[in-house]
C-alpha cells in the first residue's frame, strides 16, 4: 500500500473525509479520522449467500519538513446478510 501511495496514479475511490484533531501535549496531536465511502466503490463478494468486502486503509502523517511523522494501516471487514 505504501508503494501505491507514493506512486503518481490517483486512486479510484472517492469519499468524504473528516479529520478533527486536538492536542494532548505540546507538539502532540490526536486525530480522529472518519471517512464515508460510497458502497458502489467497493467490490462485494458473495459467500454462502452473504455479501462480504474488505477495505485496506493506509494513513500517513507528514511533518512540516516532509518527512513521515507517523503511519498506520488497518483492514475494515464488512459483511451483510442475505437479502
Amino acid at each position: 500500500m505504501e508503494l501505491q501511495a507514493a506512486g503518481a496514479n490517483l486512486g479510484s475511490i472517492r469519499g468524504a473525509l473528516q479529520a478533527p484533531y486536538f492536542y494532548t501535549a505540546p507538539n502532540v496531536a490526536r486525530v480522529n479520522l472518519a471517512m464515508e465511502i460510497p458502497p458502489e466503490s467497493l467490490k462485494f463478494n458473495k459467500d454462502k449467500g452473504k455479501y462480504h468486502a474488505n477495505v485496506n486503509v493506509l494513513g500517513i502523517a507528514y511533518k512540516p519538513d516532509g518527512s513521515v511523522g507517523a503511519k498506520f494501516n488497518d483492514t475494515g471487514e464488512f459483511g451483510f446478510g442475505k437479502r
